[in-house]
């Protein structure tokens, strides 16, 4: 981690804050970060993610994704004060009462997948030219530009399946993910 202002990283401790213009990033491991109201960050190996200045109390706790991918578990019907939004150069994408994925790919481009919940994804910046509603089960790649694609099937396939299933795990404990109910 590296607190606001601090010149160098250093190892995380456990419940240590990071406040605003903080950073923490990943090297092999991974590494859970909590907001004050238990939404949790997620930091697949290889990450960087900053603590972006703090809005209003009814606006989403925002962090900068700069390499790397999150998971972003955001309980069930909180209030908009308490979602998260990971922006990246090329698209912002909204949390709320969900499980989300966001990957930064070297080329600049991003990937977003939805694994439980809805999430909204718009163009980069202050002008946020275009906007999608992202439901369970949908992916959708931004190209460096910010120009997106058409959003689609989640290809589970694709993912990296010990990482997803982590996640999923953490979900379904954490209360973030419904169960639903045996039949």
């Amino acid at each position: 981690t590296r607190p606001a202002g601090a010149p160098a990283w250093t190892a995380a401790r456990l419940r240590a804050e990071l406040g605003p213009e903080g950073a923490a990033r990943t090297l092999h491991g991974r590494l859970t970060l909590m907001s004050p109201s238990g939404q949790q960050l997620r930091l697949a190996p290889g990450s960087r993610v900053a603590v972006l200045e703090a809005k209003a109390s009814d606006q989403p706790t925002t962090v900068r994704l700069d390499a790397g991918t999150v998971w972003t578990a955001v309980l069930p019907a909180s209030p908009p004060g308490e979602w998260i939004e990971v922006q990246t150069a090329s698209v912002a994408v909204v949390v709320g009462g969900s499980g989300v994925e966001v990957t930064v790919n070297p080329s600049g481009s991003a990937l977003i997948r939805v694994y439980h919940g809805k999430a909204v994804a718009s163009g980069p910046g202050t002008t946020r030219q275009w906007s999608r509603l992202l439901a369970e089960g949908q992916e959708l790649v931004v190209a460096s530009g910010g120009q997106p694609e058409e959003p689609r099937k989640l290809d589970r396939r694709r993912i990296d399946a010990a990482w997803t299933k982590w996640n999923e795990d953490q979900d379904v404990a954490g209360g973030f993910a419904i169960v639903p109910a045996a039949r």
